[in-house]
């Protein structure tokens, strides 16, 4: 999905007009589930299509721009900072100054911006078109010139080998087939680079899974389904019930830290930081032998 010319510029006009901070709060808040009142954010949202008329259903279309602006809100709570920041002593700043970054799974780029002055230069890769295309408006929101940040897949990275100082995944792993993303990434570092890694484990997402119960009944097909396909990755290197639409993001995975460990060694990697906890996630730091 993606904006064709005509809705870009009017999505474009809509994000930097004078009504862009109460758009951004509908569209985050439709995303989230939240309560949202405001009936002049919502005949807007709803002229453009991204909810379904009469209601606060989001479209497909819709759901994705709302989670762009979900991200960037969130982004903008936190001062602008990377979100892993504050919670573990081993990732700080210091990691990426003076280094060239290529964040794989960017979404609309709220790390791409909060990277762009720490270091020597940043590319984000994102396969979904308009994620791609609301970070380049919330760019010009903030005031900041245009990113490297262009489609395609972890599992086949457009880049030369030794292209990067450090391979960054935020919140993105579990979309992807591991195996391959992790040589791939492990290809385009140059010797000595790091892959750093942040996401969820298989304890966190059933955790949620249960905690979520209660109220949404809905989710124990969908959470299943991830949970065989996660068994199925960690014992057979694939997941047991394909994707419907030939892609794995519909069919997340959350293998266990000591998994994502055996995959980042198996690729060649020598594992630093073997998933240290964060507030939700956990954090793994693997590097590239020099030899």
């Amino acid at each position: 999905m993606e904006f064709d010319d005509v809705s870009f510029d009017k999505a474009q006009a809509l994000f930097l007009g004078q009504d862009s901070e109460r758009l951004i709060a509908c569209l985050a808040g439709l995303n989230l589930g939240a309560p949202v009142e405001d009936d002049q954010a919502l005949s807007i949202v709803e002229a453009m299509g991204w909810i379904l008329p009469g209601t606060r259903t989001l479209t497909g279309f819709g759901w994705l721009v709302s989670d762009s602006c979900r991200e960037y809100k969130f982004w903008v709570e936190r001062q602008r900072r990377l979100p892993f920041l504050g919670f573990t002593e081993a990732l700080t700043e210091t990691a990426f100054h003076g280094k060239a970054v290529l964040e794989i799974g960017a979404g609309m780029g709220a790390n791409l911006m909060s990277l762009s002055p720490l270091v020597k230069s940043v590319e984000g890769l994102e396969p979904v078109a308009i994620y791609r295309q609301m970070g380049a408006i919330l760019r010009q929101r903030e005031g900041l010139p245009a990113a490297r940040h262009g489609p395609g897949r972890a599992e086949a990275l457009p880049h030369a080998d030794g292209s990067f100082d450090t391979v960054l995944l935020v919140s993105a792993h579990q979309y992807m087939e591991l195996a391959p993303a992790f040589a791939e990434a492990a290809r385009v570092l140059r010797p000595g680079g790091e892959l750093i890694l942040v996401g969820g484990v298989l304890g966190k997402f059933m955790r949620k899974v249960m905690s979520d119960l209660p109220r949404k009944p809905s989710v124990i097909r969908p959470g299943l389904v991830t949970l065989v396909n996660t068994l199925g990755y960690m014992a057979l290197g694939h997941r047991v019930v394909a994707a419907r639409s030939g892609t794995t993001t519909s069919r997340p995975i959350y293998p266990l830290a000591s998994s994502i460990c055996r995959l980042l060694r198996d690729v060649g990697l020598t594992v630093t930081v073997p998933g240290a906890v964060l507030s939700d996630e956990r954090l793994f730091r693997a590097t590239k032998p020099l030899n």
